[in-house]
């Protein structure tokens, strides 16, 4: 049995996650429009009044009820029937029901007034286009261009982008993010759309860029119910002259729908194109990058291929020829990094890591060979052994951001002689069953911490290990 879920909608947003602009559009009690398609000739009886009897034909008078994991029930309304009845589309305008596995039955009428069908289905996101606008003036009373605004939509107005010096038209807009995902069908005018599970692009977007600043707003529809309080998001703008250039930002918050957000007077960095191929300080960096990455077969890695790459394995473990990999901070669509993606590599002594990293993974650089870290603020974990026996390690900064600390993640860093954290609340210590901490066999140097959570570091647990050593910044 086919069984889709289409969402009727249109306009959606995003944030910025410094200087922010919002604005409520629509109470988030609305519901939104809900079909449901039901191929009748793979529905079975579930449960019946006349032994074995089964349904063969949908008629006009057909209703389907839903009830959601909450015990929410609506009726929905049949509203076609395929010519041969053995497929009909049931909907309903002002659907509260929530999203996940939902219930659907329909009672026999006609010929079979005494049968009833039943099944489980998944109730979620269709996957199809969206609508990406430019203009001015296009937001009116709720609604963009015509479209009504509904409460699972938010909007992402873009607004006075800054592109250094350049002129042009942008002809292509991409949005995506790990979590944009299930976006709604829409087709308006003479735009073209294409989707994919994590990234949102406009085709013939016709945003002019006059000495360097966007002239149109433009505004850009997600459903913003499945992203994180630090969902990294990620736009891509294409000229007419082929070249493109993205901005990057984490949200600071969850955004919601019901909102429009908007992204001002940001400044896009044009000293890299999106399709220019990274240029690798290591060329056994490149080659491993190039085999793993390379989804054009041009034996490159560009910026844009870096960018979408999700998911991180041992590429590098054990690896004891590379020594440098500062270009790693390119990836930036990566957030955590697996089981010791640079174990052992110890002749690696320099690297940049991605910009919105949320994990600094178990023994990520155990036994490596670098010399200095750089950790994101945006990471708010560091696992177990994470630069246990970086013996040339020379300073640690924890940003203020970790709010945990696995055991061993300091261990026998010999060379170290600046050792901060800016959390003004101490992380927590992860030790292992034999009480094991995250700071051992490393010089006696003094732990700087912030100047009014001096005691608070001195009494946590793990921390207070190393209480005589804890000092202000």
């Amino acid at each position: 049995m086919k069984k889709s879920i289409l969402t009727c909608a249109a306009i959606v947003a995003a944030l910025t996650s410094c200087s922010r602009e919002e604005s409520a559009l629509f109470p988030a009690s609305e519901g939104r429009t809900i079909s449901i398609e039901v191929g009748i000739s793979e529905v079975r009886t579930s449960y019946d009044y006349q032994e074995g009897s089964y349904k063969v034909f949908w008629t006009d008078s057909d209703k389907l009820y839903v009830q959601d994991s909450k015990g929410t029930v609506e009726q929905f309304t049949i509203t076609s029937i395929s010519p041969d009845k053995k497929k009909a589309v049931f909907s309903k305008v002002g659907s509260l029901l929530t999203d996940g596995p939902v219930w659907c039955w329909t009672r026999g009428s006609g010929s079979e007034p005494n049968t009833a069908y039943a099944w489980q289905q998944n109730l979620g996101w269709g996957m199809g286009s969206y609508d990406c606008m430019s203009g001015e003036g296009v937001l009116e009373n709720g609604s963009i261009t015509g479209l009504d605004l509904i409460h699972d939509i938010a909007i992402l107005r873009i607004t006075g982008l800054k592109f250094g010096a350049l002129n042009g038209t942008i002809t292509q807009v991409l949005f995506n993010s790990p979590n944009l995902a299930n976006v709604v069908k829409y087709n308006k005018g003479t735009k073209t759309y294409v989707l994919s599970h994590d990234l949102i692009t406009c085709i013939n977007a016709g945003a002019a860029v006059t000495d360097g600043v966007l002239q149109k707003d433009l505004y850009i529809a997600f459903f913003p119910q499945k992203t994180s309080e630090a969902e990294h998001y990620r736009l891509v703008f294409t000229l007419l002259d082929g070249k493109s250039y993205s901005y990057e930002w984490m949200a600071t918050k969850k955004y919601q729908a019901g909102t429009m957000y908007t992204l001002k007077d940001k400044s896009v960095d044009v000293s890299i194109s999106q399709d220019d191929p990274i240029s690798f300080a290591d060329p056994a960096v490149k080659a491993i990058c190039v085999a793993k990455f390379d989804t054009n077969s041009d034996k490159e890695v560009s910026y844009a291929e870096a960018a979408a790459v999700t998911g991180w394995s041992n590429y590098f473990r054990g690896n004891k020829t590379i020594t440098s990999f500062r270009e790693f901070k390119y990836f930036t669509g990566l957030k955590s990094l697996g089981f010791a993606p640079f174990q052992d590599c110890s002749n690696l002594k320099e690297i940049e890591l991605p910009p919105y990293l949320t994990t600094i993974n178990e023994a990520a650089f155990q036994l490596s060979g670098i010399t200095s870290i750089s950790i994101p603020e945006t990471v708010t974990s560091i696992e177990a052994r994470a630069f246990n026996f970086c013996t040339a390690l020379q300073e640690i900064v924890i940003p203020a951001s970790v709010t945990s600390i696995g055991n061993w993640a300091f261990r026998h860093l010999d060379k170290l002689n600046s050792f901060t954290c800016l959390a003004t609340v101490p992380p927590a210590i992860i030790s292992d069953t034999n009480g094991n901490t995250f700071l051992v066999s490393t010089p006696e140097i003094p732990i700087k911490v912030p100047a009014g959570s001096v005691d608070a570091y001195k009494a946590a647990a793990g921390w207070n290990n190393y209480a005589s050593r804890i000092t202000a910044l």
